[in-house]
């Protein structure tokens, strides 16, 4: 699964500690009216490209899809989760088969 391309937006819109590697890619969401511009500098903001990064308050994470769709290249499959609610085991390049055989068509998080 090498050369599939797989990103994992992880939503944040206030600062914390998230996962960040070659998969999971955090993301501040409503950055066109945030207060934690400062604090989160070091994440892609959903204020860059083609984005609805002041709509936020209207449509919480749905801006972090939206930007990924619009500029996200080069990438085969995009996820999407919380900074706070991840899938009860990491998804990596490495297993990202397996979540992503015949087997299962979507994947979610346990309640």
């Amino acid at each position: 699964m090498k050369d599939k391309k797989v990103k994992i937006l992880v939503a944040c819109h206030k600062p914390d500690s998230v996962y960040e590697d070659e998969v999971y890619t955090p993301i501040h969401v409503g950055r066109a009216i945030s207060k934690c511009t400062d604090d989160m500098h070091h994440m892609i903001g959903d204020d860059t490209g083609d984005n609805i990064s002041d709509k936020n308050p209207m449509y919480c994470e749905v801006t972090a899809q939206y930007w990924a769709w619009k500029n996200l290249k080069d990438v085969e499959y995009i996820g999407l989760c919380h900074y706070r609610r991840y899938f009860g085991q990491r998804v990596t390049n490495d297993n990202i088969e397996f979540f992503l055989s015949d087997k299962y068509d979507v994947m979610l998080a346990k309640k």
